[in-house]
């Protein structure tokens, strides 16, 4: 999974980067458009640890997001570079600036705004010279009624989150790439001495009114924590009073965003948690593992985590039939503990 950091010159955008992802990326670099900061995240699970305990793996593996911090220019308007890289990110995170300056004035709300504004731009943009070309060959009439339908949206400024596709309509644009049709998430970055909810406020119903998500993190705090050493970070924590970083509520909130779930694979080799798309069939999450798998399918050996904690050996959830034999249409649920049969 990759998203997309990206905000206006002075946002803190590259400091809430460090602080997700524990790098060192200089601060500040509007002047190289070719640079692009990446950094992976293992997503925190406790089930993940908890079954390791039972099964001693040799490994443990923890799902991953990768975050792409996009070095923006100075100007407002974003170029076609970084337009471009932005199509490949799975979700976009829009940092807007939470804090004041000697010489510069903020104004989030207004950021914010910007910042949509540019995305939707892009979108009319593609939609617009897309239906001119296709209405000129007079080919493809399908994708003319659904170009037709993207920029009926995207004229009434409204991101294309509220448009509704079929199936088969989502297959016939993914290779447009839409930016506002992504998952959202607009992260403040505010003061130590904390946001006033006058300004907070509005954001919040913006964010509400456009279907993206929102929080408040203390960037320069968080760039501080993430620096030290794990069990530092939990001393320091405790000590200022927090009970948890912004890292991993920030983690969660992605997840939410990005409409994931984790279903899990264990033995003596290894323990495994696995993201998917919340509605994932059992063979398409066959698939995630390996290609063969997801060929092969048989069925799906299923027991959900919380009730194999409640014995911690397989042998007894299969006593007390707690394991279930899916097909191939089952949906798969977060915590699902899958033992997957295939045959090629």
């Amino acid at each position: 999974m990759q998203v997309g950091i990206m905000g206006l010159q002075g946002s803190g955008k590259t400091t809430i980067f460090n602080s997700l992802t524990g790098q060192t990326a200089k601060t500040g670099g509007y002047s190289s458009e070719k640079e692009i900061h990446l950094g992976l995240i293992k997503v925190p699970d406790e089930r993940v640890d908890d079954l390791s305990q039972i099964f001693k793996p040799k490994k443990i593996t923890y799902s991953e997001i990768t975050f792409a911090d996009m070095v923006m220019p100075a100007q407002e308007k974003f170029s076609s570079k970084i337009l471009e890289k932005l199509k490949y990110m799975e979700a976009l995170v829009l940092v807007i600036k939470g804090f004041d300056t000697e010489s510069q004035n903020f104004h989030p709300l207004d950021d914010l705004a910007t910042l949509q504004s540019e995305l939707l731009f892009s979108d009319f943009a593609i939609a617009d010279n897309t239906l001119a070309r296709l209405k000129k060959e007079r080919q493809d009439p399908q994708l003319i009624q659904i170009m037709e339908k993207i920029y009926a949206c995207l004229d009434k400024e409204k991101p294309l989150r509220f448009q509704e596709f079929s199936e088969a309509e989502y297959k016939e644009i993914a290779g447009f790439a839409f930016l506002s049709i992504k998952p959202a998430l607009v992260v403040v970055n505010i003061p130590e001495s904390g946001f006033k909810a006058n300004l907070y406020t509005p954001i919040q119903e913006y964010c509400r009114d456009k279907q993206m998500g929102s929080m408040q993190v203390i960037g320069s705090l968080e760039e501080e924590i993430s620096q030290l050493p794990l069990n530092e970070q939990v001393d320091f924590l405790r000590e200022m009073g927090i009970k948890e970083s912004a890292r991993s509520k920030f983690i969660r909130e992605s997840y939410a965003m990005m409409n994931l779930i984790s279903f899990l694979t264990i033995g003596k080799d290894e323990v495994r948690s696995w993201a998917i798309t919340r509605g994932t069939p059992a063979v398409k999450a066959a698939g995630k593992i390996h290609s063969d798998i997801e060929r092969g399918f048989i069925r799906a050996e299923v027991v959900s985590y919380t009730d194999f904690m409640q014995y911690k050996e397989m042998t007894e959830v299969k006593k007390k039939g707690l394991m279930r034999l899916e097909g191939k249409s089952y949906q798969v649920q977060d915590g699902d503990i899958i033992n997957f049969r295939f045959n090629v």
